[in-house]
């Protein structure tokens, strides 16, 4: 095989890996995000040592690299959902209370879903 067609392959197969890798993020199966990003680490050092790429293949890094920005755009979403709805169940059911100084006092730390009092 010559090495042409092996660089070829590669990204073949890395694009391949994060068509693979957007499906895990939907799912949040993090266990097989995390293999598919090993292999993605063996992949990168073969990729960047190849040098005099055609215009195809170049073609194929800039689908490759366009891929990867949607999958980092989907993984901060994914992180700010569920930063949103841990910040949703921490919330207190009760109204802001003030003591005698005009200060907010907190009654009860946590919110209900957390402390089972829903």
């Amino acid at each position: 095989m010559s090495p042409d067609t092996s660089f070829a392959n590669c990204l073949e197969d890395l694009r391949q890996l994060l068509v693979e890798e957007r499906d895990c993020i939907r799912e949040l199966n993090m266990d097989r995000l995390t293999e598919l990003q090993e292999r993605k680490k063996d992949l990168l050092p073969i990729i960047e040592k190849q040098e005099g790429v055609s215009a195809d293949q170049q073609e194929m890094a800039r689908n490759i690299r366009f891929e990867n920005r949607r999958n980092a755009y989907l993984l901060k979403f994914s992180l700010n959902w569920i930063r949103n709805l841990m910040e949703m169940f921490g919330r207190s059911k009760q109204p802001a209370s003030y003591g005698r100084n005009g200060n907010q006092v907190t009654l009860q730390m946590g919110g209900g879903l957390l402390s089972g009092k829903v």
